[in-house]
C-alpha cells in the first residue's frame, strides 16, 4: 500500500512540473536570467503573495504591477503599460470580480504566463493594459468575467486571446454565449 501511494505521488508530482517549453517565439526576447518557467503549472502558484503585493487598485498601482512583472517584455517593446482610454472600464472590471486589493490582481495572473502567454507580447501589437488585465479576469473565472465584470465592454478577442485561453484549458462557453469568439467554432 505504502509503495502505491508513494507511486501515485510521483505520478502527481511529474505531472503537475509539465514538459519543458518549447523554443521562444522569436518576437520574444530570451530571458537573461536564465530559461522561462516550466509549462503546465497550475495557476495555483501565487506570485502575487510571494512579492508581498497588496495595495489599492487604481490605475497607477496596475501600471506599476504589470511593468514590474512584465518588466522583460516593457523592455524589449512587447508590453506597454497603455490603457487606450479604457481605464474606467476595466477598473469597473476589475471591482465587479470583487478584487479589492492588489494582492488579489498580482495571484490571478498565471505564474507561467511568460510561457504560455507568449503569443500576447509582440512587437508589431503590444500587450497593453486593458488587455492583459482582462485576460487575467477570464483565466481566473471567465464565467464570473462574463456574467458579472464585462458588460459588453468590448466584442471580439484580439489576436492571440484564443491560443492563451486553449493553452490554460479554460472552458470557452462563456466566451461563446457573449459572442466574443469571432467566428471560432465551439
Amino acid at each position: 500500500m505504502m509503495r502505491s501511494k508513494f507511486i501515485v505521488a510521483l505520478i502527481v508530482a511529474s505531472a503537475c512540473h509539465g514538459a519543458a517549453p518549447g523554443p521562444q517565439s522569436p518576437t520574444t526576447a530570451p530571458d537573461p536570467a536564465g530559461p522561462p518557467p516550466r509549462a503546465g503549472r497550475a495557476i495555483a502558484i501565487h506570485r502575487g503573495t510571494q512579492l508581498g503585493v497588496h495595495g489599492e487598485i487604481t490605475a497607477a498601482s496596475l501600471e506599476d504591477l504589470l511593468s514590474r512583472r512584465f518588466a522583460r517584455q516593457t523592455a524589449a517593446g512587447t508590453f506597454v503599460a497603455n490603457w487606450n482610454g479604457t481605464e474606467d472600464d476595466v477598473l469597473g472590471e476589475i471591482q465587479a470580480m470583487g478584487w479589492t486589493d492588489l494582492g488579489e490582481v498580482a495571484r490571478a495572473i498565471p505564474d507561467d504566463f511568460d510561457v504560455r502567454g507568449a503569443v500576447q507580447f509582440r512587437l508589431d501589437d503590444p500587450a497593453n493594459m486593458p488587455g492583459l488585465l482582462r485576460d487575467f479576469m477570464i483565466l481566473y473565472d471567465a464565467r464570473r468575467y462574463f456574467n458579472e465584470a464585462w458588460k459588453d465592454h468590448w466584442g471580439s478577442l484580439a489576436s492571440g486571446d484564443h491560443e492563451v485561453y486553449e493553452a490554460y484549458r479554460i472552458d470557452l462557453a462563456p466566451l461563446f454565449a457573449a459572442g466574443v469568439m469571432d467566428g471560432a467554432v465551439p
